[in-house]
């Protein structure tokens, strides 16, 4: 497996999102979410700086970059609101950021376990305000949290290293 490694060596980067017709290929529309350095590297064979997933409810779309913030747009590009985790993830093995976030009952929840201080998250997606943070005992993983909506109450499971837990969707309370 290969990866870069970070500490420093790359250029500032922009993060964009492009919005492109999939009949023909033509570029809709561009945006800059935002420009930085990289505190690490990335997988040479299957990532990025730029790999985790957008999430969408159709009318939304979510667009995180980790570390570097997330960003909601509409559908023709306007922007909508940003927040910024104010974290430096430090991967396993460098091999960079890729957990995608969840979408439920109009709440994005976030997975940053990571080598230090590894933690989930959720934002309210109509506002991107923080709803809750809860700190989690996991090195790295990558694994995209599973709603449960059907539940009561309605949870997030996350799947890591160590365990498998359960959180409570409105407020991060540890099921």
């Amino acid at each position: 497996a290969e990866f870069h490694g970070g500490g420093g060596q790359y250029p500032e980067q922009e993060f964009l999102v492009l919005c492109v017709d999939a009949r023909n290929g033509e570029l809709l529309w561009e945006r800059e979410a935002t420009r930085a350095v990289p505190h690490e590297g990335y997988h040479k064979t299957y990532g990025s700086f730029a790999s985790i997933p957008i999430v969408t409810d159709g009318k939304v779309l979510y667009c995180s970059f980790g570390s570097f913030g997330v960003y909601a747009y509409d559908l023709e590009g306007e922007p909508l609101w940003s927040h910024d985790f104010e974290v430096e993830a430090r991967m396993r093995r460098q091999f960079g950021e890729g957990a995608a976030p969840a979408l439920a009952d109009g709440v994005l929840v976030f997975n940053f376990d990571q080598e230090e201080q590894s933690f989930a998250a959720a934002l309210d997606a109509e506002t991107g305000k923080e709803l809750w943070r809860v700190e989690r005992d996991e090195p790295t993983s990558w694994t995209t949290p599973l709603p449960l909506l059907d539940q009561e109450p309605a949870q997030v499971v996350l799947a890591a290293t160590n365990r498998i837990r359960s959180y409570g969707l409105s407020d991060g309370e540890l099921l």
